[in-house]
């Protein structure tokens, strides 16, 4: 599924001219070969498109933009780190594969998911700390009927945060 997705087109990689979702299905379809960096070079055949060309950047940019969904950096609020989406199995590092996200470090990437530092400007913006804060006291309202719940105060950033309890 992924590999037609990225065949069709994506944020990564423009689609081959012609081929679309359904095309990237068909072709994904008759292949068994599992050596996608190579069985790309069938296309044209596959599909009957004896015209189109798949060049070695072509295929070099589809593997990098499988890469990239794969791994791309991610910010896991519970570690509070950021990290590959998937491990990298190839012993490389995050700073290897600079098109699947920029590595700023685990502090910076944590400020900014509390949106304490602008992510266009990198300035600071606030001051937020989940370790600290204090709900607000509930207000009484003459428009809540007695007996209302209140929504869950529970937040990703506590540390005591059971995600099994809350979803």
């Amino acid at each position: 599924f992924r590999n037609m997705c990225v065949m069709s087109g994506c944020d990564y990689l423009q689609s081959l001219p012609g081929i679309g979702l359904a095309k990237a299905c068909k072709f994904f379809s008759l292949t068994t070969n599992t050596d996608t960096f190579n069985v790309l070079c069938k296309i044209p055949a596959y599909l009957k498109m004896p015209q189109l060309e798949v060049t070695l950047a072509y295929r070099e940019s589809f593997m990098r933009a499988v890469s990239t969904f794969l791994h791309q950096l991610v910010f896991c609020p519970r570690e509070r780190l950021l990290r590959p989406l998937n491990n990298l199995d190839d012993g490389s590092s995050p700073e290897d594969h600079p098109y699947a996200g920029m590595f700023m470090g685990h502090k910076e990437a944590l400020q900014i998911a509390l949106g304490n530092i602008d992510i266009q400007s990198k300035k600071l913006v606030d001051n937020f700390d989940p370790d600290n804060y204090q709900a607000p006291a509930m207000k009484s309202s003459s428009w809540s009927k007695s007996g209302d719940e209140i929504a869950d105060p529970y937040s990703i950033w506590q540390p005591d945060y059971d995600r099994s309890v809350h979803y």
